[in-house]
């Protein structure tokens, strides 16, 4: 019986690009490391449907939950609630994020050195310049003080967006979280990724960013230079939305061509067109010139070296 499981944890506005990065796992990484599971918080509906029955074919695991079980925390902590969801025999998940492209194999998450590790996770691209002497620098390192972080764990903070954790200790950290939430009035501005930075503080191992690399750095020498297993999509717009820089056309067209056999997509997940469309590419074009300083020079090349040296795998 599989004891290893890939999942994600969405509702159906999601589901678009969720089953599309799901299949890509299917797709590449062996039935014998692990399953593939879709757990999708929401009500039946015609997405719903559409996304079981592509999921059934191609051996995925498709699971229907009701907001409900969410116990009145917000959506974007659902990824806590994978162990109620979640059939038992899992006991070794990775967690993932809808808003992925997985163009190589997942299997080396699940190696055999990894299996006494309770959580990994990648570091955020924001410790690759948190103690840069930049406006944006001082703004992130500000904003992890508020966290209390400790200064010395500035540059271990991690990104949720893909996470190998032992399904045994989800419980715990879900009710670390909801005790957290209940004391903190002010919501987290990157919600459960503070609040499991604020709880593990010091208490994590890390991977590799090519197991979830940051696409707005694509353009720059870290793309080069680290050979991405998984490209995360982490701000707007999205690859669905258009051939917006620095991706282009080519992982765009992976949505256009997915669009054809998931039709009743969110209009979430439409490409963009008019105003909006003009919009982005005048933001990505001022990106494009403006944040070569920042995130591609010489002190966050040398930054992403150093923090690629301390990751477990």
């Amino acid at each position: 019986m599989q004891e290893n499981c890939v999942c994600y944890a969405v509702d159906s506005n999601y589901l678009f690009p969720a089953t599309l990065s799901a299949l890509q796992v299917r797709k590449n990484t062996p039935h014998a490391r692990a399953d593939v599971a879709i757990v999708c918080f929401d009500e039946p509906n015609d997405n719903t449907r559409l996304a079981a029955t592509l999921s059934e074919a191609s051996g995925i695991k498709f699971i229907l939950m009701p907001q409900s079980e969410l116990e009145g925390v917000p959506l974007a902590y659902a990824r806590l609630f994978l162990d109620k969801a979640l059939p038992a025999q899992y006991r070794n998940l990775v967690y993932i994020d809808g808003d992925t492209q997985v163009p190589n194999s997942l299997e080396g998450l699940f190696a055999p050195g990894l299996a006494h590790h309770d959580f990994v996770a990648a570091r955020d691209a924001m410790t690759l310049i948190v103690n840069d002497n930049t406006r944006i620098a001082k703004r992130i390192k500000q904003y992890f003080r508020s966290l209390n972080i400790g200064e010395d764990k500035h540059e271990r903070y991690f990104n949720s967006g893909v996470m190998k954790l032992k399904r045994s200790i989800i419980g715990d950290l879900r009710s670390e979280i909801k005790n957290l939430l209940a004391r903190n009035k002010n919501a987290f501005t990157f919600f459960d990724q503070d609040a499991l930075n604020i709880i593990l503080s010091g208490n994590k191992n890390l991977m590799s960013m090519k197991w979830n690399f940051p696409t707005f750095l694509m353009n720059y020498s870290h793309f080069r230079e680290v050979p991405a297993n998984l490209l995360h999509f982490c701000s707007n717009p999205r690859p669905w939305h258009g051939p917006f820089a620095p991706w282009g056309d080519a992982y765009f067209q992976v949505y256009t061509e997915f669009a054809k056999s998931f039709p009743n997509t969110n209009q979430k997940t439409q490409p963009l067109k008019g105003l909006k469309k003009v919009k982005y590419i005048l933001q990505t074009r001022y990106k494009s010139i403006v944040e070569p300083y920042i995130w591609d020079n010489v002190y966050s090349r040398r930054r992403r070296i150093v923090q690629e040296l301390d990751t477990i795998i």
